[in-house]
């Protein structure tokens, strides 16, 4: 179902499983999709999802992410300097200390992705296997 997805992984410690996009360079998209992660520095499960945002935008030059941080200013530079890989990864990265784009996308939980590609949204939560969602649910 578009917008659910799996819940949080079994384990953290696995290696991301990322995937080679190439298969939707097309007209219609202008081979460009977007990913969006929400994290919340207190989740355990954030630094799995960001292991594979970076994976993923490291083989994959035809998508664009970004990191929403749901946190407080003092979480977010306690967290940015835990995650110094993220600036080095050139990664763009917003703090939602008011929780505006969480409320625009309907985020529950975190961490959560939304993918955008052709004008639809999905919504994954967890640490999900983008492999099989880009090639298999889109």
């Amino acid at each position: 179902d578009k917008g659910e997805g799996p819940e949080l992984c079994q384990t953290c410690s696995s290696s991301p499983k990322v995937f080679n996009s190439s298969q939707f360079n097309d007209a219609n998209n202008n081979g460009k999709i977007q990913i969006k992660l929400f994290v919340n520095p207190e989740c355990q499960y954030s630094n799995g999802a960001i292991r594979i945002l970076k994976e993923t935008l490291k083989n994959n030059s035809n998508i664009n992410g970004v990191i929403y941080i749901i946190s407080t200013f003092k979480g977010f530079k306690e967290f940015a300097l835990n995650h110094k890989d993220i600036a080095e990864a050139n990664i763009e990265t917003t703090l939602d200390t008011e929780e505006l784009h969480k409320k625009e996308y309907e985020i529950k939980e975190t961490p959560a992705f939304i993918i955008e590609k052709d004008g639809q949204i999905y919504r994954v939560q967890g640490q999900p296997d983008l492999d099989d969602i880009l090639k298999n649910k889109l």
